[in-house]
C-alpha cells in the first residue's frame, strides 16, 4: 500500500533555471546574487533536482555569511536541511534545521512562519527515521503555530502529518479525525491535491481496519480527483492501492485492470518506487490466480528493481540482444542446410552473410561487455558511497550512545546529592518539630544552623544545575562586555567573608592594574564565585589563600592558589568532567558535587579562555584559568 505525502507537482522549469543560473554568471552584487540564488534553489527544489538545489543552497549560505542578514542566515540553514532530507541524509537534515533554529533565537528573529516550517521539517526528518515519538512532537509544535497565525494551509497540512503519525502507530481514532478535519480545510481552500492526500490516506486506514467497502469509496475518490487534475502522477498511487484493494477482496480482474493501468503510467513516468509496488501487486495478483510462473517474474522484477534499476534496464537489453542474435543465427543456418546444393557463388553468398552475423555477434558481444563493466563499476561505486555513509551514521551513533551514557550517569550523581541535603533538612526539621520543648537554646541554635547550611548547599547546587542545563540548552546568551576582574574578586570574597571569618582565612591578592578583559559578566562572576568558594573548603583554619593576575600573550591569566589539602593525580583528571564524581568533604566537612568546576570549565570556554590546576595532595592547589585582554576599538 502507498501512504501518500503531499509534494509539489512534478514540472518542468528548464528555461526558467536557465535564465537565473546566467543571470546569476554576470551577477556582480552579493546581495543580489544571494536572491537570483534563492529563485533559482526554488525552481531546482520543485523540479526535484534536490543534489543541484543543495549546490545551490550552500553557495547561497556563503554569500550569506558575508552580505545577507540574519533572517537570510536562518532561510539558508533550513533550505539546506529541507535538501538533505529529500536526499534521506535526515540526520545531516536535522543538523541544519537546528542550526536554523539556533540562529534565529541569537539575532531575536519572531517570525512564526519560518518557526512552524522548520518545526514541521524537522518533524518530517524524524518520521523518516521512523521516530515517530519526536515526528508528533514537532508537528503538533508546528501545528500550534500555524493555529496561532491562523494560517489554514499550514493547519490542513499539519493535521494530515499528524494523521499519518497516529495511522503508523495504529491510533486509528486519532488519524481519522486528523485526516477528515485536514480534509474539510482542503477542500476550503480548494486544494484538489490535498483532498487526494487526505482521501488515499483514508482509503489506506480503512483498508488496514478490514473495512474495504469505505476503502473502495475512497479509493474512487481520488480516482475522481486525479482525472479532474489531469495528474498523472496522482493517478499512478490511486490505481496501484485501487488494484492491490481488489485483490485482498478476491476481485482479481478488476485488480489486475488498476494495476496495469498504474503500472503502465508509472513506467510512462519513469516513477521508480511506484514501478517497484506495481510489479509487487502483480506478483500477488499472479499468485492469487495460481499463475505462479507469472507471479515469480514480477517478484523477481520486483526485487531486482530495488536493488539497481539501471542493472534491470542493462540486463534486460543484454538478453534481448543475445536472444535476437540466437534466433537469426538459427534461421541463417537453416537456409544453409536447406540450399546446401545450391551452386557455388549462392555459396559464397552465404558465407559472407555468415561473416556479417559473426561481425554482429562481436558487436554485440563487446555491447554486452561494455554494458556489464559499466554497471559493475557503477554498483562499486554505489557499494563505497553507502560503506562510507553507514561508517558516518555508526560513528554518530556511537558519540550519541556515549553523550546519553555519560549524562545518564551524571544526573545519577546529582540525584544523590539532590538527596543528602534534604536528609539533612529533613532530619533536623523532625527533630525540632517532635521535641521542640524538649531542646535548649544551644540545641536548637545548632540544628537551626544545620538546617541554614543544608539549604545553602542545597541552593548553590540548584542554582548551579540551572544555570548547566541552561547551557546545554543553548538558552545561556554571551554578552561579552569590558570587565574589571578586580571588582569581581573583591564582591566575590565580600560575599564569603563570613565563612573566611570562621576560618580565619587570610587573603592575599596582586592584581595587575589597569587591566580589563572581554567576557560575559555574569560567567565571570559565576567562574570567580565557584573557584574562591572551591578554595574556602579546602583551605584549613588559619590558612591563606593568595590571588594574583598577569596578562599573557593577550589574555589575563588569574591564579587562585591556597594552602589546603591538594588534589590528588587521580582526581585531578575527573576535576571537569561531568560522570566523575569526587568523593573529598571540605576541611570543616563542606560536601559538593563538583558541578560548579564543570560550569567554570564551560563557561571559561565559552569565552575563549583555558583552565587548569596544578596540584599535589597534602600541598595546596592552584586553580588557572585565561579571559582575553579587553582592546578599545
Amino acid at each position: 500500500m502507498i501512504l501518500f505525502v503531499l509534494f509539489f507537482g512534478l514540472n518542468i522549469y528548464a528555461s526558467k533555471i536557465d535564465s537565473l543560473e546566467n543571470k546569476i554568471k554576470t551577477e556582480k552584487q552579493d546581495t543580489l546574487k544571494i536572491k537570483l540564488l534563492y529563485q533559482l534553489s526554488k525552481e531546482l527544489y520543485r523540479n526535484r533536482d534536490f543534489k543541484k538545489a543543495l549546490s545551490c543552497n550552500e553557495q547561497r549560505l556563503a554569500l550569506v555569511k558575508k552580505a545577507g542578514t540574519p533572517r537570510d542566515l536562518v532561510v539558508a540553514y533550513s533550505n539546506i536541511g529541507t535538501c538533505y532530507n529529500e536526499l534521506a541524509f535526515y540526520d545531516k537534515a536535522i543538523a541544519f534545521y537546528y542550526k536554523a533554529l539556533q540562529t534565529s533565537d541569537k539575532y531575536k528573529i519572531h517570525d512564526d512562519k519560518i518557526h512552524a516550517n522548520i518545526f514541521r521539517s524537522i518533524g518530517s526528518s524524524y518520521d523518516n527515521l521512523n521516530n515517530s515519538d519526536l515526528a508528533q512532537i514537532y508537528y503538533t509544535r508546528s501545528l500550534e503555530i500555524y493555529k496561532k497565525m491562523k494560517s489554514e494551509p499550514g493547519i490542513a497540512n499539519g493535521l494530515s502529518e499528524l494523521g499519518i503519525i497516529y495511522d503508523k502507530e495504529k491510533k486509528y481514532t486519532e488519524a481519522l479525525r486528523n485526516y477528515r478535519q485536514a480534509n474539510r480545510l482542503y477542500i476550503k481552500l480548494q486544494d484538489a491535491e490535498g483532498c487526494f492526500s487526505t482521501n488515499n490516506n483514508i482509503g489506506l486506514l480503512y483498508q488496514n481496519t478490514k473495512r474495504y467497502d469505505s476503502a473502495l469509496y475512497f479509493y474512487n475518490k481520488c480516482v475522481d480527483i486525479a482525472n479532474q487534475m489531469k495528474a498523472d502522477y496522482l493517478l499512478i498511487p490511486a490505481r496501484l492501492n485501487l488494484g492491490n484493494l481488489y485483490n485482498m477482496t478476491g476481485k482479481y480482474a478488476l485488480a489486475y485492470s488498476n494495476i496495469s493501468q498504474g503500472l503502465a503510467l508509472a513506467e510512462s513516468q519513469a516513477e521508480l518506487p511506484m514501478i517497484q509496488k506495481g510489479y509487487e501487486y502483480l506478483s500477488d495478483y499472479y499468485s492469487k490466480v495460481k499463475d505462479f510462473a507469472q507471479a515469480y517474474k514480477y517478484l523477481d522484477k520486483s526485487s531486482v528493481l530495488k536493488d539497481s534499476l539501471y542493472s534491470s534496464e542493462m540486463n534486460s537489453k543484454t538478453a534481448e540482444m543475445q536472444a535476437k542474435y540466437e534466433f537469426e543465427k538459427n534461421e541463417a543456418d537453416n537456409e544453409r542446410l536447406q540450399h546446401e546444393n545450391v551452386s557455388q557463388s549462392l555459396a559464397l553468398s552465404q558465407k559472407t552473410s555468415l561473416i556479417h552475423w559473426l561481425i554482429l555477434t562481436l558487436v554485440l558481444i563487446i555491447l554486452a561487455s561494455a554494458a556489464i563493466i559499466r554497471n559493475t563499476r557503477i554498483k562499486k561505486k554505489t557499494a563505497e558511497e553507502l560503506r562510507a555513509k553507514n561508517l558516518e551514521i555508526e560513528k554518530q551513533k556511537k558519540e550519541l550512545e556515549s553523550l546519553v551514557a555519560t549524562k545518564d550517569k551524571f544526573f545519577s550523581i546529582i540525584a544523590h546529592d539532590l538527596k543528602s541535603p534534604f536528609n539533612s533538612l529533613l532530619g533536623f526539621s523532625d527533630l525540632l518539630y517532635e521535641s521542640f520543648s524538649e531542646l535548649d537554646d544551644n540545641e536548637k541554635i545548632e540544628y537551626i544552623a544545620q538546617i541554614h547550611k543544608a539549604s545553602q548547599g542545597l541552593y548553590d547546587l540548584l542554582e548551579n544545575l540551572l544555570q548547566w542545563s541552561r547551557t546545554q540548552m543553548g538558552k545561556m546568551e554571551w554578552n561579552p562586555e569590558k570587565v574589571d576582574m578586580e571588582k569581581i574578586f573583591t564582591n566575590s570574597l565580600s560575599i564569603l567573608q563570613i565563612g573566611l571569618n570562621n576560618k580565619n582565612i587570610h587573603i592575599e591578592s596582586n592584581f595587575q592594574s589597569n587591566t580589563y578583559v572581554y567576557c560575559d559578566l555574569n560567567m565571570a562572576l559565576t567562574i570567580v564565585r565557584n573557584i574562591l568558594s572551591n578554595a574556602l573548603k579546602f583551605t584549613p583554619h588559619d590558612g591563606k589563600i593568595k590571588i594574583q593576575s598577569e596578562v599573557t600573550d593577550h589574555f589575563v591569566k588569574y591564579t587562585i592558589t591556597d594552602n589546603g589539602m591538594g588534589i590528588s593525580e587521580e582526581n585531578q583528571k575527573k576535576l571537569f568532567q561531568i560522570d566523575e564524581k569526587i568523593k573529598t568533604n571540605g576541611t570543616d566537612g563542606e560536601t559538593g558535587t563538583g558541578l560548579g568546576l564543570i560550569l567554570c570549565n564551560e563557561f571559561v570556554k565559552n569565552n575563549k579562555g583555558k583552565i587548569w590546576i596544578e596540584s599535589e595532595s597534602g600541598k595546596g592547589s592552584s586553580f588557572n584559568f585565561t579571559l582575553p585582554v579587553y582592546q578599545a576599538s
